[in-house]
C-alpha cells in the first residue's frame, strides 16, 4: 500500500483538524512528522508532512482512503 503524505494545510482543509492539534499529537509522541528539507537561494527550511494513516488512526477512521 502506498503511503500518503499530506501538509498541515492540506490536513486542516481534509480533515479540519488544526495546527495547535498536530502539535500537541506530535510533542506527546502521538504522532511522527516528516521533515523534507526546501533550499532556496540564501533560505533553508523544510516543510512538514504526516503520514495520512496516522491521522486517520488518531481521528477514529479505521482504514485510509
Amino acid at each position: 500500500m502506498k503511503e500518503n503524505y499530506l501538509t498541515q494545510k492540506q490536513i486542516k482543509e481534509k480533515y479540519g483538524i488544526s495546527r495547535a492539534t498536530l502539535w500537541v499529537w506530535r510533542i506527546t509522541g502521538k504522532i511522527k512528522p516528516v521533515f523534507m528539507p526546501q533550499y532556496s537561494p540564501g533560505k533553508r527550511s523544510a516543510m512538514i508532512f504526516y503520514r495520512e494513516e496516522d491521522i486517520l488512526r488518531l481521528i477514529g477512521k479505521k482504514e485510509a482512503l
